[in-house]
């Protein structure tokens, strides 16, 4: 769901943003807010917990947006040039 679904609402014309690093961090930190809400939290010896990035990416195997947005970039780079 949030790769089909929010995943492209999020890099929607990426190519053109400025890749500053507040950028950069807003974007990644959604996506972990997300990825938490959709994974929701581990229960361990009775207390709940947030899952830690580690984790998201053990389970979750794709690269994350940033990554994305990157290589988004390059390709629609190519095709201009």
């Amino acid at each position: 769901m949030y790769k089909t679904l929010v995943r492209p609402i999020l890099i929607h014309a990426a190519e053109t943003w400025s890749a500053t690093k507040n950028n950069v961090r807003r974007l990644s930190i959604n996506e972990r807010k997300i990825l938490r809400r959709i994974f929701g939290p581990i229960c361990e010896r009775g207390q709940g917990r947030k899952r830690y990035i580690r984790e998201f990416e053990q389970f979750y195997n794709e690269s994350n947006i940033v990554s994305v947005i990157k290589s988004n970039r390059l390709r629609w780079e190519n095709r201009v040039v």
